[in-house]
């Protein structure tokens, strides 16, 4: 079943089995303004099924729950999308993580987008190479559990092929046997994955789903973790935070269906379990705190304009789709080298050239419990080019733990963070201070970081770690 685009919002009057609305949104619920309808008619005939969202407990600014004792190809979109117009010079970018899956689904978003820019398959509905169209699949297959068949039909048409292909030719090859393929594109694009034999056995697998896997296996595998019974207690200790209640059921919704969609956004096309989420072993390969805004710009996301002003998921969409399509247009502007590896990053100074990168992002390997700050630069630097041939040149590494690691090691009190400021953010009630199992408490426990001097604790650890010294060396 083809997927109605989301460039123009459908109506959400549309229910599990039945025909979804056809006609375009004008109006948003004046409730929760999560969904928009495009007539009062289709709102009146929907609410049988929209209250038990609208009017959902977790939707009351009173909600409460009773507690009882008891890795990604974001930076690459982004850097490539944002390459000034008119800029004609070659660009070499190098990805690498430990993680087979993460290397693999970032091997397959790439190749199908660029595949897809390229493609001239007369037998594919022309559509189908839309930046909008392009964009919306890969947010498909990047985010959401089930795919529509026409995305799967997508992967399957213009990524699979090409894999298959080298899998024929490497067919004597020793399962350990480290092997390169680089696939060449118009405009002087080009993909070289490094991967070993098996792996490269495995990959052919994320275009197809495990043998026998139905879809109502595939929700009951996934539900498995994203709901289990005995992690209730931390969802609801997580929804507590939330900016606002809709967020709730926004993120119970997306736990519940895995789909990144528009609230009111019509489900009954997203009918086939997305390959690249599912593992030959039938497993849910994400945690179940995975969130599909990790990593994007909180900012950037609220202040997308949508109609449904509360629907976060659905201007995470949007947001996304904005994104994915500028860097689809940059791409097929723009000569761009593209090399994916799957090694340990102690593996790298040995691979790539040294001298040769303007840029070079780390994530958390320099955290004291990956490499630490000291050996990551003296393993990954000498690849960053020179202040001669770049003032530019910049080295980027995230310290995820650093602070976390100061405060344990500081007096309680310091740990605390300032109570008064956070408590003029979420004023306590008495009763609430009196039961240390109060979600109240708990909230402002969980609260401590958004108030605590970052850069006090974050001076404290470059002092602990001679942050000076290494610089000089």
């Amino acid at each position: 079943m083809t997927a109605p685009s989301v460039l123009f919002p459908a109506c959400g009057n549309w229910t599990s089995g039945s025909a979804p609305c056809e006609k375009l949104r004008s109006k948003a619920c004046t409730s929760c303004k999560l969904v928009v309808y495009c007539s009062v008619d289709c709102q009146k005939n929907h609410w049988t099924e929209h209250k038990k969202h609208c009017k959902s407990p977790m939707s009351k600014d009173t909600w409460c729950p009773a507690w009882h004792p008891s890795g990604n190809l974001r930076h690459v979109v982004k850097t490539i999308g944002n390459i000034p117009e008119g800029m004609t010079q070659k660009f070499r970018v190098a990805m690498n993580d430990l993680e087979f899956d993460v290397v693999a689904r970032n091997a397959i978003l790439l190749l199908l987008a660029l595949t897809s820019q390229d493609s001239t398959n007369p037998g594919e509905a022309k559509e189908t190479n839309t930046p909008t169209d392009i964009a919306e699949a890969l947010i498909h297959i990047w985010y959401s559990a089930s795919i529509p068949s026409s995305v799967l039909s997508l992967l399957q048409n213009r990524v699979k092929p090409l894999i298959v292909e080298l899998c024929g030719r490497i067919a004597d090859k020793p399962l350990n046997a480290v092997l390169a393929k680089t696939w060449e594109f118009s405009g002087g694009k080009t993909i070289r994955l490094v991967l070993m034999k098996r792996d490269w056995l495995r990959l052919r697998g994320f275009c197809d789903l495990p043998a026998s896997m139905t879809p109502k296996d595939s929700v009951q595998i996934r539900i498995a973790v994203t709901l289990a019974p005995e992690r209730a207690d931390y969802r609801d200790r997580w929804y507590y935070k939330e900016a606002s209640p809709s967020i709730r059921i926004a993120k119970q919704r997306f736990r519940e269906d895995g789909l990144l969609l528009p609230f009111g956004h019509p489900r009954a096309a997203f009918d086939v379990p997305n390959p690249t989420l599912f593992s030959s072993s039938k497993s849910w390969l994400i945690s179940e705190q995975a969130n599909p805004s990790a990593g994007w710009s909180t900012m950037d996301v609220q202040q997308t304009p949508s109609p449904a002003p509360n629907d976060w998921y659905g201007k995470l969409f949007l947001y996304l789709r904005n994104v994915l399509k500028m860097f689809l247009d940059r791409l097929k502007k723009t000569q761009v080298s593209f090399d994916i590896y799957n090694v340990d990053a102690k593996e790298l100074p040995r691979i790539l050239e040294q001298g040769r990168y303007s840029r070079i992002e780390v994530a958390n390997i320099s955290d004291v419990g990956y490499l630490g700050i000291r050996n990551t630069l003296g393993l990954l630097s000498p690849l960053l080019q020179s202040p001669r041939q770049n003032p530019h040149a910049t080295f980027i590494t995230t310290f995820i733990n650093a602070v976390k690691e100061v405060t344990k090691a500081d007096s309680s009190d310091k740990q605390c963070g300032d109570s008064k400021r956070i408590t003029k953010f979420l004023p306590l009630q008495l009763s609430s201070m009196l039961s240390p199992t109060s979600p109240d408490m708990t909230r402002m426990w969980d609260a401590r970081d958004s108030v605590a001097d970052m850069d006090k604790h974050f001076e404290s650890y470059m002092v602990n770690y001679n942050f000076k010294q290494i610089l000089l060396i």
